[in-house]
């Protein structure tokens, strides 16, 4: 018998139910029935460009809302938030690298750094 005893179901860190996503004026859009992601699993998008690798980011990451399903980043609701509490778990909890590196260029690179802190 073992001391630890019996395992617990462990929330993923991602989970994506019926999600649907679309541009207004544009016929892309995403739809994923069904995604989850266990706490540090690595996961890596890959596709051609315009298949929708940095939508999906962006609405995992709250930068986007989903038209509708539901996106939950351990208990957080991402889909169900406000503007403001998408934007506050953000900075709290998902660091960003862009494609391209958005840096001010009146800003000396430790400014650059901790704008997003400020």
């Amino acid at each position: 018998m073992s001391a630890a005893g019996p395992k617990l179901e462990q929330v993923p860190a991602i989970a994506v139910e019926s999600l649907h996503f679309a541009y207004p004026d544009n016929e892309f859009n995403i739809r994923i029935p069904t995604l989850q992601v266990a706490a540090g699993e690595k996961l890596a998008f890959i596709g051609p460009s315009g298949s929708g690798k940095t939508t999906l980011l962006q609405l995992l990451s709250g930068v986007l809302s989903p038209d509708s399903g539901e996106i939950l980043m351990g208990d957080f609701s991402i889909g169900h938030a406000s503007d403001e509490q998408r934007r506050a778990f953000r900075v709290r909890n998902i660091g960003m690298v862009f494609q391209e590196f958005e840096l001010l260029e009146a800003l000396c690179v430790q400014e650059n750094i901790l704008l997003p802190f400020l």
